[in-house]
């Protein structure tokens, strides 16, 4: 009789859970568009618009409970374009997916529109929620011949205001009849970001500085270059906290791995240890007249060691890269 009780309620609880996921239900496909942000072209009428496009399904039943819900996303990209205001004339001129690392909070953002060409970011989140440890932004030039290459250092965000009003509706409207080569199809996955322009720019990528590598450390290779997110995690791994031997039995956790699109980048890595150096003070990339990259890094000798991980992240290459070393020493006064 017990065990009869218990099946019986084992079937009531299956049935309750089966409805409250039949009853969590999402309505079909939606194109999401919003224009983020827009910047100027110093004085004359040229301006250039953000635009997140996404497709989403809007939250219905319990889905909906008790707030109206999230809706769904299915995919996500960004567009940027430029409108005349004289003539009206409006045109895209960029388009790029959701990179793989932002999983939340996706959205373009205009910088300066300058004699370089126009700046704009790719942002968002590792995770869901606002915590500004885990946010993600990709930094792009586009230059007056459309060419897109990964940008420097962060540059400052355009305005955030809907002027002027013509030009972004016409914006909206381009964007929507044009939303299969930036978004996709619903249910599809959205074109690829089209290739960059090969730039030697090396951009640091900031360490912890209370992690280091760990000692015993292997330094008969201590510079090289990280094609893979497992790479880049092996390496990582190496590093403990700098009080980690007066720390054997508490430990410190060691922060996640930066997060790396290595399908449009690679990273290059240096230890300070195996130079027998203080720090690294510069990276440089040149290309001389062959196909071979040369990266020159300058290192700087004092009293102290380190034993510092350094790490810039390169536009991804197929050219062989040939690290080169330069030791600058302290002098003292006599």
């Amino acid at each position: 009789m017990i065990e009869g009780r218990s099946v019986h309620k084992i079937h009531v609880l299956f049935l309750v859970f089966a409805l409250g996921i039949s009853a969590c239900t999402y309505g079909p496909p939606e194109l999401g568009k919003r224009v983020t942000n827009h910047v100027a072209r110093g004085e004359d009428a040229q301006f250039a618009f953000a635009v997140r496009l996404a497709w989403m399904r809007r939250p219905t039943g319990l889905s909906a409970f008790p707030d109206g819900g999230r809706w769904k996303v299915l995919a996500e990209a960004a567009a940027v374009y430029t409108c005349d205001t004289l003539s009206l004339r409006t045109t895209r001129i960029w388009n790029a997916p959701r990179p793989e690392t932002i999983r939340a909070g996706f959205e373009p953002w205009m910088g300066p529109w300058d004699a370089d060409g126009i700046y704009v970011s790719l942002r968002g989140y590792r995770r869901p929620g606002p915590d500004h440890a885990t946010l993600e932004r990709f930094d792009y030039l586009i230059d007056a011949s459309r060419r897109v290459r990964p940008a420097g250092p962060e540059q400052p965000r355009g305005p955030a205001t809907s002027r002027p009003q013509r030009c972004e509706e016409l914006v909206i409207e381009l964007a929507e009849s044009d939303h299969l080569a930036i978004v996709g199809p619903a249910g599809g996955r959205p074109p690829p970001m089209p290739p960059l322009v090969d730039s030697l720019y090396a951009r640091p990528i900031a360490v912890d500085a209370e992690f280091r590598l760990r000692r015993g450390f292997d330094y008969s290779e201590y510079y090289g270059v990280l094609r893979s997110a497992r790479d880049l995690e092996r390496l990582w791994n190496q590093l403990v906290h700098v009080r980690e031997p007066m720390l054997p039995v508490i430990g410190t956790p060691r922060p996640d791995p930066p997060a790396v699109d290595f399908t449009t980048t690679a990273v290059l890595w240096f230890a300070d240890q195996g130079a027998r150096a203080s720090f690294v003070e510069s990276l440089e990339l040149e290309r001389p007249a062959s196909d071979t990259i040369r990266v020159a890094v300058t290192v700087f000798h004092s009293d102290f060691g380190s034993r510092r991980l350094n790490l810039w992240a390169i536009p991804r290459t197929a050219s062989p890269l040939a690290f080169e070393v330069k030791h600058i020493y302290e002098v003292r006064s006599p």
